[in-house]
């Protein structure tokens, strides 16, 4: 929010400086989301979706070389999440196999020590639940044939890019803010379950009214209430104003022509409270694309 505040001051002084440049900017935005809970540092990427970009840039002239960056941009990012739950117990189950001579050993160990103290629990304990944790193994990979989940998220928004330029010959860099306002969202999902029992967004809507009963104390209307994935999405899940980082590299092939490659990072989360009590998930793309100057002007 520091950064955002930072860019807005500079938009005074950027009203009053000479315009150098015009351009159209638009191309391939590579699109992931990165989730982690509270209190830890691992992070799980949500999957990678393909969107684009695309729209207007006007440069400032701050003098020697640097310029201030500013414009619009609507772009489509998001999340693509699929899960494969019988390959993934399968793998597990197959590491359990890799190892199973030298739980032989180990249970044999162990079976000879039954007293044997193992940080508060007995070798006894510990061979139960092995033999406990091989049957479970073993009927899991039969019940999740077939299972699988996907999640694809859509969301369309426009930001204002606010990035300090500098340019040198034909070869150019740039950093600074992008305020960002989502402006309506796609979502759908599939869950494929054991005995061939498919959940689609129809099934899941007949649960969120009291997922959003939970979230905002308002009752369900009706006899049967539904919601629909999207309307819950943007009424109790996503965060509408988001500020990323954003870097860039651009090199100019004609006075008229210039590729663009872009990363961006996102400072606030996707999400929106009671969610981000307990996870934090943020934007990430990597963009690349060509942009179309209207006006251009050796700086």
């Amino acid at each position: 929010m520091i950064l955002a505040l930072l860019a807005v001051l500079l938009l005074p002084r950027v009203a009053g400086a000479q315009i150098v440049d015009i351009s159209l900017g638009a191309g391939y935005s590579l699109n992931n989301e990165a989730l982690h809970f509270k209190g830890g540092s691992p992070v799980t990427w949500t999957g990678y979706q393909h969107g684009f970009y695309v729209g207007p840039r006007f440069d400032f002239n701050l003098g020697k070389g640097f310029s201030i960056r500013t414009g619009l941009d609507f772009r489509r990012g998001g999340s693509h999440l699929f899960l494969d739950l019988e390959k993934i117990s399968v793998n597990v189950n197959q590491f359990s196999v890799d190892v199973e001579d030298g739980t032989a050993v180990l249970l044999e160990y162990l079976q000879e020590r039954p007293d044997l103290d193992l940080g508060g629990i007995t070798a006894k304990d510990l061979t139960q639940g092995i033999g406990f944790y091989d049957e479970l193994r073993t009927n899991i990979v039969d019940n999740l044939k077939g299972c699988d989940f996907t999640f694809n998220l859509d969301r369309y928004s426009l930001g204002m890019p606010v990035l300090l330029r500098y340019k040198a010959g034909n070869f150019s860099v740039n950093a600074g803010v992008n305020l960002r306002v989502m402006l309506f969202s796609k979502l759908k999902m599939q869950a494929n379950l054991p005995g061939g029992t498919t959940y689609s967004d129809k099934d899941v809507a007949k649960l969120l009214p009291y997922a959003h009963c939970i979230l905002t104390e308002e009752l369900p209307e009706g006899e049967n209430p539904t919601m629909d994935p999207e309307v819950f999405y943007r009424k109790d899940v996503a965060q509408y104003f988001t500020v990323a980082l954003q870097a860039g590299l651009e090199y100019a092939v004609t006075p008229w022509i210039s590729l663009q490659l872009n990363f961006l990072y996102g400072l606030r989360p996707d999400i929106k409270a009671p969610w981000t009590d307990a996870l934090v998930l943020q934007d990430r793309a990597i963009q690349a694309g060509v942009a179309y100057h209207f006006q251009y002007k050796k700086k």
